[in-house]
């Protein structure tokens, strides 16, 4: 992700003619919040006055005697959404108190920040790397309920090993009998990856979007299980960035990916975390 300044985000907007830009944020548990503004009201005072909101509706956030919040945006992370209609230009904040200006302790991205600072002060090292395995599965359908008189959930994905009686693929041709096996994930061919072509879609979006990746792969885990790894030093942005981007893409014929976290598995296949970090550690600058 390369540093830019705010007459370079001002100079996407007027070159990609942006006429809404999506401020965003995270909550205490790391989910992207975000709110439009039209390109109008975009000027050189959200740089330096900021944007105000309700503290008090957020997760994990202000009480409601207390909600006035600022928003102080981050030029590094403006880059044009790919997936919305309008022309948007997306834009990460940090949170900071109306009053003092001081980064607020229970924003992600500035604790992040705190953390990076502080690394640097002591000596050991100038730059922190964090290696970002991100995996979740595909389903191709998400039910759950909770009522008075019971309780369920139900996923499904066609390429799941239970799906072996089922007459039909999810494109609706007969069923050719290509599962994955428990546990079988990791890693044949196509066509028991069914998932290939919404990967490549996937990877191609997130490179368009400045991501630097590795690899990506099924998983161990049946009913699609993609794994795409990269690597950065901006680790509370990028996963955020990641996510959106890889649940936005979707194949011709609409499907899309759903990250694990969002329905428990108790099924018999390895689950896994949204990010799983790996150790990519280094120095990179002489005491």
């Amino acid at each position: 992700m390369t540093d830019k300044t705010p007459d370079d985000v001002f100079k996407i907007v007027k070159d990609e003619g942006v006429e809404f830009v999506d401020v965003r944020f995270c909550d205490l548990p790391g989910t992207m919040q975000h709110f439009t503004i039209p390109v109008s009201f975009f000027d050189e005072s959200v740089f330096e006055d900021g944007l105000a909101f309700d503290g008090s509706s957020i997760r994990g956030f202000q009480s409601i005697h207390e909600s006035d919040m600022l928003l102080l945006p981050d030029p590094v992370t403006a880059r044009i959404d790919a997936f919305r209609a309008a022309k948007t230009l997306n834009l990460n904040f940090f949170v900071h108190d109306p009053f003092t200006l001081e980064p607020y302790s229970r924003d992600p991205r500035n604790v992040a920040r705190k953390a990076e600072n502080y690394l640097i002060s002591t000596g050991i090292a100038d730059t922190a790397y964090f290696g970002a395995e991100a995996e979740f599965y595909i389903f191709d359908s998400v039910s759950f309920d909770s009522r008075t008189n019971g309780s369920f959930y139900e996923v499904d994905a066609i390429a799941g090993w239970w799906n072996t009686g089922a007459p039909n693929e999810a494109d609706g041709s007969p069923n050719r009998g290509y599962k994955v096996r428990p546990k079988g994930g990791y890693f044949p061919v196509a066509p028991v990856d069914h998932y290939v072509d919404l990967r490549d879609t996937m990877l191609r979006n997130l490179i368009n979007a400045g991501f630097s990746l590795e690899k990506g792969h099924h998983e161990v885990g049946t009913g699609g299980r993609p794994r795409s790894t990269t690597s950065s030093t901006r680790c509370c942005t990028r996963p955020t960035t990641y996510s959106y981007t890889s649940t936005s893409s979707r194949t011709p014929r609409g499907r899309r990916a759903r990250p694990s976290r969002s329905c428990p598995s108790r099924c018999s296949v390895t689950t896994a975390r949204a990010c799983t970090p790996t150790s990519r550690c280094g120095r990179t600058a002489a005491r």
